[in-house]
């Protein structure tokens, strides 16, 4: 059967040779106030969803970003579509001034900036980190256990003491709730290391701003225990010299209170509690108030390993979620090394279920901490198991313990783990070898680790989580690969050893405590000994995420001062105090012109249109929509900013200046709430409730859809005189403009600026009935935007000579032929293969438009406007198979 092909060709530059199709392009990445105009990538996002729809709703193409975050639609050129950008990474959504829905004409560079609030870090962070003194010491109450430095900035820096001894004690686990300023730390088990006044129970809040440190709860007094009940130690009396505190030494580890962190809406505080093993969640509304037993919930963590005890203790509130780093501690008399494991549990909240995301073995090969020991060794409670072979005075058996989780910028996981022994143990207290009755002096050496675990994503879009290996990590390679000293033979984070006199001395010197600095790639970890050259001290290192490297230390101890711990661990927990993510409300105000309910591609947006935010019926702020009729709340225009878990109202008058009267479209059509209109009618306001969540938590789908209340009215009229068939309009406005397509709906991609000048007559076409398209839709447009569809379809068209049209004309029509702006073009063949090539050239042959046409619906359609084009001759040639057909189209 002999196929027909429509070509209707629209709108195309004819300058030079531009493809019929272009691209719409651009990157998925992160956000950084560094970065604002997004010229560069950083961080870009895979698997991310992008999809463009055409006026009629209709899915043109999709793509999905690739390992970069880049991504590349195929859209004619010209073709307004509206973006969709979904299946964003877990925790991520639109950074401050981006939207996952788009408006734009191909071709067009369109980045999205993505971001995770709770890793807003802003300017001139500060990092706390926790110290240990020793009990034994005099005045140790006024010794720092918590002190405050610039995370990033060295210049001039000196730590500042922000809590001492006597009043929290020694502490581990660090949260900070930065709405209200308040720094939780929660009581640590630690032998030779005093607790605080509410014991190992006890839950700490410090005010940063003015450095006011008080009880927040005592979860003991909860009916929550913390320790076994006939809990007791052997603390020193007051003169003593040493402290034996023997009784801690097998309770490290399983008692007190383990990681602590805060969700990000601010509203509960986490907390894993050692002895019950048991993650808690304590609800902070009360603001100050202590909490008492109805604000606590439990949940105990799940058995994971085999031949040994679960213990958990790492705590880290990231995307809606708690992830929970556990060991199976391998005590179990059958148990070998290969039982010892570390593992990362997800608890989520809503379902109130835990489940394993990552797990791994611990006898990976690792540096030397000293005198020969490297590897992690099962948990034990027998000290004597712990002394050097050769009896040297040093105490070196490392367990590891899942201390912190930190959640880079790609969605990795760095694991930070923490010797036991060194909370063992101290610096020059007092032991009795086996076998030998006179106590001696020993020293713990203690040396934990760092590990990266990428986060990838398979080809069905399932992520998952794969250990570094060889210095390895994801598509992230450092120069540890192949030094022995981790999973497969190399570590990632290689600079965590001590050197001095151009020897390394201890190849593991990390104690577990991590704090992501993400703008600067960097991570801050707790060690020893942070700067070369000194043989004792404590403080931080900060390692390069994307080499591995360290960049620098910073030596909060004394690099060459005896401290109350000295190779052990004599540091704890970082915690960065940063400031509140700023949180936006807005988006978009547009004509709903064909009053569905939904944002089309095509539908024109309102500038100038004035939003009022209130609450509680008073006027906060305005804001204006700008041309693209986008509106925008921002913390800078309101008092005191937007405030989380708060009911505001936008409220659109109805009547104001520039717009007589508006009349909303339907609300909450369809199932995309990014799309739809969300406001009602309320005493001659548009009105949209909303409440905010968590700080940061942009919102940015408030859209108002208004209807066109001044559509075009317009008929059209089909008259003949002899075989020639004119379209005439009437009714049309002499600033209206129209465009038009050969099909039963309007399918072209002009607005208002773009369509054609309405003719004074209203005269739109003219030419042989016989050559005109069986179907017609023109679509003209009002200066406010509007627009209203005429269909006209051939065969109903009345006083024409209908005999004189036959699907058996061959080659090649156009008409009209001469035209001064419009050209519609038909072609009749053989061909059923669904394809034939269109070529456009000057009329010296100089190709302007090369052209594949596919098959659509048994024929095929689009636009040519030669309006804006130059006066003279151009041809149209039909290459069908090896059939080549031309003709030649006169503008005038």
């Amino acid at each position: 059967m002999k196929q027909l092909y429509l070509f209707v060709l629209a709108s195309i530059g004819l300058a030079s040779q531009n493809p019929v199709f272009s691209q719409v392009s651009g990157y998925i990445q992160r956000y950084s106030p560094l970065n604002l105009s997004g010229n560069n990538t950083i961080g870009g996002f895979t698997k991310v969803s992008v999809r463009a729809y055409d006026a009629q709703g209709v899915l043109l193409t999709s793509a999905t970003s690739d390992a970069t975050g880049y991504y590349n639609l195929n859209l004619p050129t010209g073709k307004r579509v509206r973006l969709e950008f979904d299946q964003l990474p877990q925790g991520f959504s639109p950074a401050p001034g981006q939207t996952r829905v788009k408006f734009v004409s191909s071709p067009a560079k369109l980045n999205l900036s993505l971001w995770q609030p709770g890793q807003f870090v802003g300017t001139g962070a500060l990092a706390v980190q926790s110290l240990y003194t020793s009990n034994h010491l005099k005045n140790t109450g006024e010794s720092p256990a918590l002190v405050g430095y610039h995370a990033s900035d060295l210049a001039g820096l000196k730590a500042t003491p922000l809590a001492t001894s006597s009043q929290v004690g020694a502490v581990w686990g660090i949260a900070y709730e930065r709405v209200s300023g308040r720094l939780f730390t929660a009581a640590f088990a630690k032998r030779h290391s005093p607790v605080g006044p509410l014991g190992l129970g006890g839950i700490y809040v410090t005010y940063t701003k003015e450095r006011d440190v008080n009880p927040f709860v005592d979860l003991s007094t909860l009916g929550i225990q913390t320790t076994p009940a006939n809990y007791q130690r052997d603390p020193p009396s007051k003169d003593a010299t040493f402290t034996h505190d023997s009784l801690m030494f097998s309770l490290v580890g399983k008692v007190g209170l383990g990681g602590l962190d805060v969700s990000d809406d601010g509203r509960h505080l986490w907390v894993m509690n050692l002895f019950d093993r048991k993650l808690y969640k304590i609800d902070l509304i009360g603001n100050g108030q202590t909490p008492t037993a109805a604000d606590v919930t439990g949940f105990t963590v799940p058995s994971v390993g085999r031949r040994g005890v679960t213990r958990p203790f790492a705590v880290k509130f990231y995307g809606g979620k708690v992830y929970v780093g556990v060991v199976s501690d391998a005590t179990d008399e059958k148990a070998t090394l290969a039982d010892l494991r570390a593992t990362v549990l997800a608890f989520d909240p809503s379902r109130e279920k835990f489940e394993e995301v990552f797990s791994m073995a611990l006898n990976y090969p690792r540096g030397t901490l000293d005198y020969g020991v490297s590897g992690w060794r099962p948990w034990t409670d027998d000290y004597q198991k712990t002394i050097s072979a050769n009896n040297n005075g040093w105490m070196i058996y490392p367990q590891p313990i899942l201390a912190d989780i930190e959640f880079d910028t790609d969605g990795s996981m760095i694991l930070g783990l923490m010797d036991r022994l060194g909370h063992q143990t101290g610096e020059g207290q007092l032991f009795r070898p086996k076998g030998i009755h006179q106590l001696q002096q020993i020293r713990g050496l203690a040396g934990g680790d760092v590990l990266r675990v990428a986060y990838r994503n398979s080809e069905h879009g399932n992520s998952r989580y794969e250990l570094e290996h060889n210095g390895q990590a994801g598509d992230r390679t450092s120069a540890g690969q192949g030094n022995g000293e981790g999973p497969q033979g190399g570590e990632f984070y290689f600079d965590d050893a001590f050197k001095a006199n151009g020897i390394t001395w201890h190849h593991e010197t990390t104690a577990g405590g991590l704090a992501l600095l993400p703008d600067q790639d960097q991570v801050l970890v707790a060690s020893r000994e942070p700067e070369q050259g000194g043989f004792l001290g404590g403080g931080v290192k900060w390692f390069n995420n994307r080499t591995g490297a360290a960049e620098k230390g910073l030596s909060i101890l004394p690099k060459n001062q005896t401290n109350p711990f000295g190779k052990a661990n004599n540091v704890g927990d970082i915690e960065l105090i940063t400031e509140v993510p700023p949180t936006e409300i807005g988006d978009r105000i547009w004509l709903d012109c064909d009053e569905d309910g939904i944002q089309d591609a095509d539908e024109t947006a309102l500038p100038g249109i004035v939003v009022g935010l209130y609450q509680n019926g008073s006027l906060l702020a305005t804001s204006t929509t700008n041309s693209e009729g986008r509106y925008i709340f921002t913390d800078a225009l309101i008092k005191g900013g937007i405030k989380h878990q708060t009911t505001y109202e936008l409220r659109v008058a109805t009547k104001q200046a520039g717009y007589s009267e508006l009349k909303l479209t339907g609300i909450r059509q369809g199932s995309n709430s990014e799309i739809d209109n969300d406001a009602t009618l309320i005493d001659g306001y548009a009105v949209i409730k909303l409440i905010t969540t968590a700080p940061g938590e942009n919102i940015h789908n408030l859209d108002f859809g208004f209807r066109c209340l001044d559509k075009p009215q317009v008929t059209a009229n089909i008259t003949c005189q002899g075989q020639i068939a004119t379209l005439t309009l009437t009714g049309q406005q002499p600033t209206d403009r129209f465009d038009l397509t050969a099909d039963r709906t309007y399918t072209g991609n002009a607005q208002f600026e773009q369509a054609s000048l309405m003719p004074i007559s209203g005269k739109i076409l003219s030419d042989r009935f016989v050559n005109w398209p069986e179907d017609i839709t023109l679509r003209v447009f009002n200066k406010n935007g509007c627009y209203s569809d005429v269909y006209v379809k051939q065969s109903d068209v009345v006083g024409c000579d209908h005999s004189a049209r036959t699907e058996e004309v061959q080659g090649l029509v156009i008409s009209p032929n001469p035209t001064s702006d419009y050209v519609l073009i038909r072609y009749q063949s053989k061909n059923i293969q669904g394809s034939i090539q269109l070529l456009l050239t000057d009329i010296q042959g100089r190709p302007l438009l090369n052209q594949r046409v596919d098959l659509k619906q048994g024929r095929y359609q689009t636009q040519f406007n030669l309006s804006q084009k130059p006066l003279g001759n151009y041809i149209i040639a039909i290459q069908d198979g090896n059939v080549k057909v031309s003709q030649t189209i006169i503008k005038r």
